[in-house]
């Protein structure tokens, strides 16, 4: 078991520390929110990747509906680059951000073709660091043609998800899931799913990494988290 953090600090220097702070305690990775009004998520990370040797980081969740996917590559290798192959990404369908922008009519609206478009953008962040060109049904993409993305290993892409169709799909293409505060009553269905798709695919289950957001409140006081309302979860 891999324990991850989820940071929203209030600059990039305090970013930085935490991080370093983290790394220094043993967690394996580092994320941070793609709020719509927040600091941009992969330039978040860029003091923490030059200072940092072993935590994993990137954002969670970038939809390809907000940031095409070309835009997305160039941001994700551009911080896998400075932190010597530990970037991680996950890529979603769109929350509060996509809502924010206008995109969609609300959060449990499912966006047009958006398990296909989540699909086709991890394909297209792996055809990126191949240098070929892409042509799928939402997304397309020629003549990104970069060699210093090449010389890099590929970050870990993980998949936001928790519906069949979802986890289905990312455990055809993706590195890892993340799951949205899935108790523990549908961890069940939530493994089978995955776990049956893994098998049919010809994937290695233990291979594929299964996260689950969880969201608390550290306060100065017991009451104090408590009362905190759960809408405010950040």
């Amino acid at each position: 078991m891999r324990l991850d953090l989820i940071l929203e600090p209030d600059s990039p220097e305090r970013f930085r520390e935490l991080g370093l702070l983290a790394e220094s305690y043993g967690f394996g990775g580092l994320w941070t929110a793609n709020i719509v009004s927040a600091r941009d998520p992969f330039m978040n990370f860029m003091p923490l990747a030059a200072a940092s040797n072993d935590i994993a980081m990137g954002p969670v969740a970038i939809s390809p509906f907000e940031l095409h996917p070309a835009k997305m590559a160039n941001q994700l290798y551009t911080l896998n680059e400075l932190a010597g192959g530990r970037a991680q990404i996950v890529v979603g369908g769109g929350g509060g951000a996509v809502i924010a922008m206008g995109l969609k009519q609300g959060r449990r609206v499912m966006h047009t073709n958006m398990v296909q478009g989540v699909r086709e953008c991890v394909e297209l962040l792996r055809h990126v660091h191949r240098g070929e060109d892409y042509a799928g049904e939402v997304f397309q993409l020629s003549g990104h043609r970069a060699d210093w993305l090449r010389q890099q290993n590929e970050p870990a892409i993980y998949i936001g998800a928790s519906k069949p169709r979802m986890l289905a799909m990312a455990a055809t293409v993706g590195d890892g899931v993340m799951l949205s505060d899935v108790t523990l009553h549908r961890m069940p269905e939530v493994m089978s799913v995955l776990e049956n798709t893994l098998r049919a695919e010809g994937r290695s289950v233990d291979s594929f990494a299964v996260s689950n957001l969880f969201a608390w409140h550290v306060k100065d006081s017991r009451a104090e988290a408590v009362d905190r309302p759960a809408a405010n979860c950040g």
